[in-house]
């Protein structure tokens, strides 16, 4: 470094600036309140948070990166939040992020910038606070990138970058969410998978259990038996179980 510095290139010192963590913490506060992350008032613990979980802190292989998918309506996000704010309560420095809400770039600094206002990557921004501690960086709504269904198919390339940024950082926890339709399909998100190789987890998103739809409807004052078995059955997607609550009045 001290030659370095003679032609003026100093190492970044994020863990000394004082307003990141001031930003970091809006930053999960504003994701959080967002978006409703409840049904009926209630927030389900969904069963693959605790494997989400697991498989980065998992003490014999911790994986470094989960792809958590799942079709549209299945809850994913809420997934993704409640692993968020799992590690969040452990004291790891969290960045987290929704494709759909950036405005595309082929510049992983104009990331970082339109997320917390710094013109650096979002990866050297984390991996800086982190200090060598563990962190979590968490990238929703992937699909938005897809050459498939996205709207901005150019933005993947910025996406990658990151991710390749990320996988030098063996302290930084990368949680990637898409639809599975998207993953299976994009041989861009395919090739990325497989470049992860055994660092990567891929981890479903499902329906609810039907035991848990007719707990659910019964704490919501109706009675299971009133709704046929394919009603039940529509309801076991939590995005229609959500809009059958609200249009209850619940």
């Amino acid at each position: 470094w001290n030659k370095l510095a003679e032609v003026n290139i100093r190492p970044n010192n994020f863990a000394s600036d004082r307003s990141l963590p001031v930003k970091l913490r809006q930053n999960l506060d504003d994701y959080l309140s967002s978006q409703l992350f409840t049904i009926a008032g209630q927030e389900i613990e969904r069963a693959e948070t605790p494997t989400v979980i697991n498989a980065f802190l998992h003490d014999e292989k911790p994986f470094q990166f989960v792809f958590l998918t799942g079709k549209a309506g299945t809850g994913k996000t809420g997934v993704s939040a409640q692993v968020v704010k799992q590690f969040d309560s452990q004291g790891w420095p969290v960045l987290v992020f929704r494709m759909d809400r950036l405005d595309p770039t082929q510049q992983v600094e104009e990331v970082g910038r339109q997320i917390l206002a710094v013109d650096k990557s979002p990866v050297a921004l984390l991996a800086g606070m982190a200090n060598g501690r563990d962190c979590l960086l968490a990238i929703e709504q992937l699909d938005a990138v897809s050459i498939i269904s996205g709207r901005h198919p150019e933005f993947f390339n910025c996406v990658a970058k990151m991710v390749r940024e990320a996988d030098v950082h063996s302290n930084m926890r990368v949680l990637l969410v898409c639809r599975s339709f998207d993953l299976e399909n994009d041989q861009r998100f395919r090739q990325l998978k497989e470049s992860l190789k055994e660092r990567m987890n891929h981890i479903p998103v499902g329906p609810f259990e039907p035991a848990q739809v007719d707990t659910l409807i019964s704490q919501m004052g109706i009675a299971p038996s009133t709704l046929s078995v394919r009603q039940r059955e529509l309801l076991q997607l939590p995005l229609h179980l959500s809009l059958f609550a609200e249009s209850a009045g619940i």
